[in-house]
């Protein structure tokens, strides 16, 4: 279903103007769109790759960003998985540092989840740094759900850059998670080395003693997604 760009327009302004639960119920209304929009629930992006923005403005990734300040915490939540929906990667840094610094948690969770939508390298090695750092499995385990759906899920047409030349896409293709899809083989190379180091740092959890042996295996299957 395609939503109107008026439409669109109209709820991001209510968003910059409102607070509290006026924009927690218009950041809400956002979100729905996005997910009709694009007809999926799933993520928008790839491990290698943030989602473009789809924000009908330059300046609205910027502005509703500024909005993840407001006082009230489930207003920052809504926000925050908007910016999921409909921004790209000029969003991800601000939605680390809701994960970083919000008292709230549920804010926190939404945050992972935003990172998850929108997907990237930034918002990859973000995942991969809480699952291997936090001391709450709720955390943990939400970045380890985050990274295994960027590794293993989302449309092409969101995340893709155009294939190598010779490469013949397959359903098969579909479902692997290490894409070797690009501009060059430098980019591949480059993608190569940032799955290494989200590998080496993810194993780590197999032997730290504060970790549940739920993490652990939910670390192992985001690790076969990374092999």
């Amino acid at each position: 279903m395609e939503v109107d760009t008026d439409v669109v327009e109209r709820l991001v302004d209510r968003c910059i103007s409102s607070h509290g639960e006026n924009l927690a119920d218009g950041a809400s209304e956002l979100s729905r769109l996005g997910i009709l929009d694009r007809g999926s629930i799933r993520t928008r992006g790839s491990l290698q790759a943030a989602a473009e923005d789809r924000l009908p403005r330059a300046q609205d990734a910027e502005n509703l960003a500024a909005r993840l300040l407001d006082e009230l915490p489930a207003a920052r939540a809504e926000m925050v998985l908007a910016l999921g929906e409909w921004a790209g990667q000029s969003a991800v840094n601000a939605i680390i540092e809701a994960v970083r610094s919000d008292a709230d948690k549920d804010v926190k969770l939404s945050a992972i989840s935003g990172l998850g939508l929108i997907g990237g390298p930034n918002a990859a090695t973000e995942l991969v740094d809480i699952s291997v750092s936090s001391h709450d499995e709720v955390l943990r385990d939400a970045a380890l759900s985050a990274l295994e759906e960027l590794a293993t899920g989302g449309g092409f047409s969101d995340m893709d850059p155009a294939p190598l030349p010779g490469f013949t896409p397959s359903p098969v293709t579909r479902t692997q998670p290490v894409r070797v899809r690009g501009a060059s083989i430098e980019d591949y190379l480059v993608r190569s080395r940032d799955s290494y180091q989200w590998a080496e740092a993810l194993s780590q959890l197999e032997s730290a003693p504060d970790v549940s042996e739920y993490i652990r295996y939910k670390a192992r299957q985001v690790l076969s997604s990374l092999a």
